[in-house]
Formats: C-alpha cells, structure tokens, sequence
C-alpha cells in the first residue's frame, strides 16, 4: 500500500515538474514577444494636399478630435488580421501639408470660413494624440511627398 502511494506521489511529482518546465518555457516565450512587441510601431504617412479629411470634420469645431479617432480606428481595422493587431502597438500618424496653400483652396471651395480654421484643425489634430502630427511643410509642390518619401 505505502508503495504504491509511493509511487502515486512519483508521478505527480513528475506530473508537476513536466507543467512547471511548461509554464516556463510559455513564460519565456511570452516575455520574449512583450519585447517584440514594444519595439513595434505601425507609421502612418498622409501627403496632406493630397488626401484631405471629410469636409463635415475640417469644418467642424470638434472635426480634428473626431478625425483622429476615426484615424485610429481605420488603421486598427487594417491591422486586425496582422501581427500589428495588439491595441499595445502604437499608431503614429505623420500629415505633410501645405497649410497656407490648403487653408486658401479650402476657403476658396467654401468648406471653411476663414483659412485661420485649417491652422485651428491641424494643431487640434496634433494634441488630440502625442503620437499624431499634422505638419506645415511650408510652400513648394513636393515638399509634402520628399518629406514622405524620406521618412520611409
């Protein structure tokens, strides 16, 4: 009888050794994808003169809040079905714009009032997240793509 409790207390005790060398190659593992993980970014580059928001948040006093949510939430359903999927891998959005050119065609098409609303909307947009910016690129027909084109 007490050998054969004894041989019980032998396979649990392997039993136990067997799931804790699991759990700690899981352990192991899963620290190793946290790092993975903390070293990705997903970059978000916008030619600004190119690729406008919706008239409704340009011209909205919220729009540039609301522009950044909808923003993120695009890019996290793009990412969905990708490594990039975890809400932990931050979205940093770049936007390269001509904002006096932009703010002067805006006017012009009446979506804003006054060009100064542009300036109002990209300097929202930039603290609505640390991670977005909506950048003046100042005059120049490729400022916007070169600036792209080299962050890539």
């Amino acid at each position: 009888m007490h050998e054969e409790r004894i041989k019980d207390l032998k396979l649990e005790l392997e039993s136990e050794r067997t799931s804790r060398r699991t759990f700690q190659v899981e352990n192991i593992e899963a620290k190793a994808e946290v790092r993975r993980l903390n070293d990705i970014n997903v970059v978000v580059l916008v030619d600004g003169d190119g690729a406008k928001f919706l008239d409704t948040l340009l011209s909205s006093p919220d729009g540039a809040a609301e522009a950044s949510r909808r923003l993120t939430k695009a890019v996290r359903t793009f990412l969905q079905d990708s490594p990039y999927s975890s809400e932990d891998v931050p979205i940093l959005v770049r936007i390269y714009a001509n904002l006096k050119d932009l703010a002067t065609a805006l006017q012009k098409n009446k979506v804003i009032p006054f060009e100064r609303d542009l300036h109002r909307f990209a300097e929202q947009f930039t603290n609505s997240r640390a991670e977005f910016e909506f950048i003046n690129v100042g005059p120049g027909k490729e400022n916007a793509d070169s600036k792209m084109t080299s962050k890539t």
